[in-house]
């Protein structure tokens, strides 16, 4: 299929949801939670109900959201607007004013849901849920309806098409059904001329005089040209931006955006293309081009059927003229003497229909007293001859004896004789037209006694019944001899037999009817048409009535279980769904023994959960169904069904094979409900439930398996968070606490200190020096671990940049920094540089002779675009400043310590030359609090395996090859 547009399930997945408040503030934040619910929510905001109605107007909108008090028009009010001109349109009333009376009003308006304002973040995820469930039910409703109205199309014109003799008239309902099943503006049926142009022979929407005059190009810049061209459906979504077709005169003067052409013919031989367009932009389905293809599937099976006819027609003309004309039996038959046509008079000449004689030796038809001239004149033929009025007898259907003068000639291809054509001349036509009817009625009385599921009846044209048969006549106190001879008045109440009377004076008068008709609480579909003689004449009717009662009780349970599975669609707790279900299994299905059972924690013992009250009845105790339970028995079967996955319809538990253990229950339907359990139906007799029924389980229990899902995950998010809110708190309580009781404290201690190392010199100040910077460095930690997760979108960064950065910002102590890399990887910058920061101080020495001072590097030095060496320098930072040791110093690397960082396959390394991690701690260095330095707090290489877990890295500790620590950090994105 040739495409010029965006596949349609990249558009119908997304939710166009219109929300109405005039509060902008609090509908910008709900659109914000809304999209942030669910990513398929696209939310449009209107401040005013006539602005909503504008945008409905313009935009295609999925569901409504609105508010109630708003200026103007109330959401009851802007509801009933919609609801005028979008009836089906899924519209929520999400309101802080709510009561009885407006929630009242709200459904009597025809309201989708009704939903109430309230605190917190919760309302968004149930308002998401339920947009999301009335939009995808709304959609799966129109599609379903649209496919079956489709089909349903697509029969009836494949009907008509097998008895259609005007092709005109069935191009005209053809087009008519593809525009009117698709809601299209446009439909065309184009077709081919000899000069390559495509004609307009038949459309629907066109203004007047376009049809048979407008013509269309068949290059590849239209549509249907296109769809000539390569044989495949050609579907345009904006025929303006297309980049193959463009838009024919046609369809541009009639403001043509989307369509769709389809091929009519075979490949081969194509007659022409069905096209169908809208003045809108439309992204069709693959379900709408398989429509508008069967279609043209139909019409071109039609054109080939009629053109066989023709040709047919064409080149037998003359011999079915004379044989169709004359009185006399006309026949064909091979060398061997075997018949291959005979005409209409010869199978009434001969008593006997075309299918039994086409294939029958002509020798099996000649009385004994005539086989051997026969056989000699037959001969004579093939050989070259002509025969001439050759007198012989023949037998007829019922072994009695006619005479016939036959006369015969040759048929000859290049001169060969290859078939023998004759003429037989019945001198009995009386015997002929006694034979005839006789066949008539046969043919007749066969069809009229063996009817099945229903009635037939034959009536003359003063509306008395000549013949009736059937299975369904017993089964309405009616039969043959009750019936033949009288007129539906004589049988049947005034009111049904004035119909009956009425339709069957129409059939009469050559109008088929096709009409319902109720008969002793049996619902019948009915279909009378005129039976004709063989010169056209109307004779007689006949009607022919089918029971469909089943089905017209199939469809209104179909139309009970749609309305109450869509009240699956509101439950809140399991309970409740399961009791919804087995509800509608007892009213809608007649399956008061539902039940459901549930696994147990251990998994073990499928438990009764919510069991049907008549259930009670039948089972002494609630049956429990235990997983080691012995083969052959009701447990055994119960848990086949849920391990396996498939439902087990059991139509009598004796003879069930499988269940050797005695049952209380005569039939059962065992049907697994995904990982939540099974739903039994069952019934006290056997054979409870036919096809009809098993389907409707089916549906339910589909039905019952998605609101099952659907309240797991709602109560999951709602735990989730939960969770998250309580986690929230405490991290900001922590924070706090952090950022302000404890840094401000310090911060006086560190400025009482060093006002004291003016007044006084003691090594005791040092030591307190230290303390207090061992403090900042813990709280800085304790920060950052409070930060865990806040991690951005990752965005390229180039590593050797980052690393230069964090070196500059970590006290080396005269340490050097090597870059052998000139990798970009994708990470937060932010974060990526507080990794190698820890990893730095892990490898650097923190510390000098004077505690008052620290060493920082200043100076790079680069030898190559690939590799940078950066030295520190020590830097003298104020008398009162005292250096403490690395954070987490697990290995000591002292003021020559060289750190190298690297490129790895998938990563990076950072490395050192100190003394290096001793393998047997190296699985504890990243736990929280783990050091072997006395000033070190244990938080910095716990942050670093932080900051890898959140952007998904893998972190690994080995040894350099210079003996000190080798960090890997693999699993990078480096793209």
């Amino acid at each position: 299929m040739s495409l010029e547009s965006t596949p349609a399930s990249e558009a119908t997945d997304t939710i166009r949801t219109l929300h109405v408040d005039d509060d902008s503030a609090f509908a910008e934040l709900t659109a914000e939670f809304l999209e942030l619910n669910d990513p398929r929510i696209s939310v449009v905001s209107a401040s005013s109900a006539s602005d909503g109605l504008d945008r409905l107007e313009t935009d295609d909108i999925d569901c409504v959201v609105s508010d109630y008090d708003m200026p103007g028009r109330n959401g009851i009010e802007f509801l009933e607007a919609v609801r005028a001109e979008h009836p089906d349109l899924p519209f929520i009333l999400f309101t802080g004013k709510g009561s009885e009376e407006i929630a009242s009003e709200a459904v009597s308006a025809g309201v989708t849901d009704y939903l109430q304002k309230e605190r917190g973040t919760d309302q968004y995820t149930v308002l998401a849920n339920r947009i999301v469930n009335v939009a995808e039910k709304r959609r799966t409703e129109a599609d379903l309806e649209r496919r079956t109205r489709q089909h349903e199309a697509v029969a009836t014109l494949g009907r008509k098409a097998l008895e259609a003799d005007d092709r005109s008239a069935l191009f005209d309902e053809a087009a008519r059904l593809v525009a009117d099943r698709l809601g299209n503006d446009y439909a065309a049926v184009l077709e081919r001329r000899p000069d390559g142009e495509l004609s307009l022979v038949a459309g629907e929407g066109w203004t007047d005089g376009s049809v048979g005059t407008a013509t269309v190009e068949a290059g590849e810049g239209s549509p249907a040209g296109r769809a000539l061209s390569t044989g495949e459906p050609v579907v345009v979504a904006d025929l303006g931006s297309g980049t193959r077709v463009s838009g024919p005169a046609l369809l541009v003067d009639h403001g043509v955006e989307s369509g769709i052409a389809v091929v009519v013919g075979t490949d081969d031989e194509p007659w022409g293309v069905l096209g169908t367009y809208t003045t809108a932009h439309r992204r069709f389905t693959e379900h709408d081009v398989t429509f508008v293809r069967n279609v043209a599937n139909v019409l071109g099976a039609a054109i080939d059927r009629l053109r066989t006819e023709e040709r047919l027609r064409e080149s037998e003309a003359r011999f079915r003229e004379i044989a169709e004309l004359t009185p006399d039996g006309l026949f064909r038959a091979d060398l061997d003497g075997t018949f291959t046509y005979v005409s209409p008079a010869a199978e009434e000449l001969l008593g006997r229909p075309a299918e039994e004689l086409v294939g029958m030796g002509f020798d099996r038809l000649v009385a004994e007293p005539s086989y051997l001239d026969a056989i000699e004149g037959f001969s004579s033929v093939v050989n070259g001859g002509v025969v001439r009025g050759l007198a012989l007898t023949l037998l007829d259907a019922d072994g009695e004896p006619f005479e016939v003068e036959v006369s015969a000639s040759p048929v000859r291809h290049d001169g060969e004789v290859v078939l023998v054509q004759g003429i037989a001349r019945d001198v009995t036509e009386r015997a002929r037209r006694e034979r005839e009817l006789q066949r008539s009625r046969e043919r007749y009385r066969t069809l009229v006694e063996h009817f099945p599921n229903g009635g037939v009846f034959l009536f003359d044209e003063d509306l008395r019944f000549t013949a009736v048969g059937g299975t369904e006549l017993t089964e309405v106190g009616l039969s043959a001899e009750t019936v033949i001879g009288k007129t539906p008045a004589e049988l049947f109440p005034p009111d049904d037999a004035d119909r009956l009377e009425s339709k069957y004076r129409a059939v009469l008068d050559g109008e088929p009817q096709s009409f319902d008709e109720e008969w002793d609480g049996r619902r019948y579909q009915v279909r009378a048409v005129p039976v004709r003689d063989a010169d056209g004449t109307i004779v007689s009717g006949m009607s022919v009535a089918q029971n469909v009662t089943a089905r017209r009780t199939h469809e209104r349970n179909l139309d009970q279980l749609r309305e109450r599975t869509h009240s699956l669609t509101y439950t809140q707790t399991p309970t409740e769904t399961i009791e919804l279900a087995i509800e509608t299994a007892a009213e809608v299905i007649g399956a008061p023994l539902s039940g459901f059972h549930a696994p147990n924690d251990a998994g073990d013992v499928l438990e009764p959960m919510v069991v049907a009250d008549a259930a009670g009845d039948v089972f002494d105790d609630l049956p429990r169904y235990r997983r080691d339970a012995e083969p052959g028995t009701r447990a055994a079967v119960v848990w086949d069904a849920f391990d396996g996955g498939e439902s087990i319809v059991i139509d009598d538990t004796g003879a069930y094979e499988p269940l050797t253990e005695e049952s209380p229950v005569g039939s059962a339907i065992i049907n697994p409900v995904g990982d939540h359990g099974v739903f039994i139906v069952s019934a006290d007799e056997p054979n409870a439930y036919d096809e009809t029924d098993r389907s409707l389980v089916d549906i339910l229990t589909d039905s019952l398996a998605a609101a099952l899902d659907r309240v797991d995950r709602e109560q999951r998010l709602r735990e989730r968070e939960h969770r998250l809110e309580r986690q929230n708190e405490r991290l900001e309580e922590f924070t706090s606490i952090v950022s302000h009781d404890l840094r401000n404290p310090l911060n006086v201690a560190q400025g009482r200190l060093a006002l004291v190392y003016d007044e006084c010199d003691s090594h005791q100040l040092d030591a307190i020096a230290t303390a207090h910077g061992r403090m900042e460095a813990l709280i800085d930690d304790l920060l950052t671990l409070a930060r865990e997760g806040e991690t951005g979108d990752p965005e390229p960064v180039d590593l050797a940049t980052v690393a230069e950065a964090s070196w500059q910002h970590v006290a080396t102590a005269g340490g050097r920094l090597v870059i052998d890399t000139d990798r970009t990887v994708r990470a937060d910058e932010g974060r990526l540089t507080q990794l190698l920061e820890n990893l730095f101080r892990n490898s650097v020495e923190h510390g000098s002779t004077d505690p008052r001072s620290q060493a920082r590097g200043d100076s790079a030095e680069h030898s190559s675009a690939s590799n940078r060496t950066v030295s520190g320098d020590s830097v003298e930072h104020g008398s009162t400043g005292s250096q403490p040791e690395a954070d987490d110093a697990v290995e000591r690397g002292g003021a020559d310590v060289t750190v190298r960082v690297g490129d790895l396959s998938g990563g990076f390394f950072v490395e050192d030359d100190g003394t290096g991690i001793p393998i047997d701690e190296r699985d504890r260095v990243f736990d929280s609090g783990y050091s072997t330095a006395e000033s070190g707090t244990g938080f910095g290489l716990n942050i670093v395996a932080t900051i890898a877990a959140e952007h998904g890295w893998s972190l690994a500790v080995t040894e350099s090859d210079g003996g000190g620590a080798r960090f890997e950090i693999t699993d990078v994105d480096t793209g």
